[in-house]
């Protein structure tokens, strides 16, 4: 029986990533329904960094270290990555300064980068623009596995003498080995093995970004206060703005914060679009127990179902890592 991967996002194509590296060649199916279940990441930039943590201070961010460095290791050099500057910025009332200093041990230096109006004190460093739509198929054409791509969304995975899934159209497949990359659709997995596992502790929640075009130069960069990025990519011209993640659904009503942002940057940066001329896109993440990411390995005599939930916000780099981890590579 082949082994199957649910999902088409980046756990999953970390899954069949480094399945391959471990068994080159070897028969896989993947399910993959974007009609009920999107990837939730193909309209975004997403962003890789560091973002001042420190190691040692915390399990998570030593987690997110060694998750950044495997990523920068590893990815770094794959289609649809790109390498640039991240200025840290610290704006007087969005960011208070005594933070700012535990998190980066500086108070920084003047900064004025690209469409800035005024120098702003703040650390210079670097970071990755992922582009889903181009790293994913990447990543999954690297997997050396031959692939059968099956467009199916499962309603029922049963565990007894086999690993039964049942789709819309009551078809069944089996298998001894199955492995989760649903994301934040993990949550909605109907499997009857979730009461007793540490999936029950994670939850869904509503993430988003603000979007317009623009020319901002030719070389692509990111601005940070705080937790707030403003990305400009100069291929495709364009910015965009993150926003907080909320656990509610009036993500449309309340974007999670992204008028604010946008004040914040256009009170920074001249010539940023008006908010109205924008568009708001609306994700999801998948966060876990305390902000923790967690591999949940189930085994039953010859059968496994493994599963990376609550990757959250770093899901490029801590999917990876941890499925790196799984197969001992």
């Amino acid at each position: 029986m082949k082994p199957i991967i649910l999902g088409s996002g980046i756990t999953a194509c970390s899954f069949l990533y480094h399945f391959g590296k471990k068994f080159p060649g070897r028969e896989v199916i993947n399910l993959d329904s974007q009609h009920l279940f999107p990837s939730v990441d193909k309209n975004i930039k997403v962003l890789v960094s560091e973002n001042g943590i420190s190691r040692g201070v915390s399990s998570l961010g030593d987690l997110l270290l060694d998750s950044f460095e495997y990523f920068e290791n590893e990815f770094s050099n794959f289609s649809g990555v790109q390498k640039v500057v991240q200025q840290h910025l610290c704006v007087p009332d969005f960011f208070d300064e005594s933070k700012f200093v535990r998190r980066f041990l500086s108070s920084g230096t003047p900064l004025r980068y690209g469409p800035m109006t005024a120098p702003v004190f703040g650390v210079s460093s670097y970071c990755y623009l992922i582009n889903p739509n181009i790293f994913l198929p990447e990543l999954r054409n690297r997997s050396r596995l031959n692939i059968e791509t099956l467009g199916k969304t499962i309603t029922n995975i049963e565990i007894e003498k086999k690993i039964e899934l049942t789709d819309l159209d009551k078809h069944t497949l089996v298998t001894e080995n199955l492995f989760c990359g649903a994301g934040p659709f993990s949550k909605l997995l109907p499997i009857n093995f979730l009461d007793s596992c540490r999936q029950e502790r994670h939850k869904i929640v509503f993430g988003g970004a603000w979007g317009a075009d623009v020319d901002f130069g030719s070389d692509s960069f990111v601005l940070t206060v705080n937790m707030a990025n403003l990305i400009y990519d100069a291929e495709f011209k364009r910015v965009q703005i993150t926003g907080k993640t909320v656990e509610d659904y009036n993500l449309i009503d309340s974007p999670g914060g992204l008028e604010e942002n946008h004040h914040l940057f256009n009170s920074i940066v001249e010539n940023l679009p008006a908010f109205s001329y924008g568009q708001i896109i609306s994700s999801l993440r998948n966060k876990g127990h305390k902000r923790q990411p967690y591999l949940y390995h189930c085994r039953k005599n010859s059968l496994e179902i493994v599963s990376i939930s609550g990757a959250y916000k770093n899901g490029y780099t801590t999917a990876p890592f941890m499925a790196k981890s799984y197969f001992n590579l």
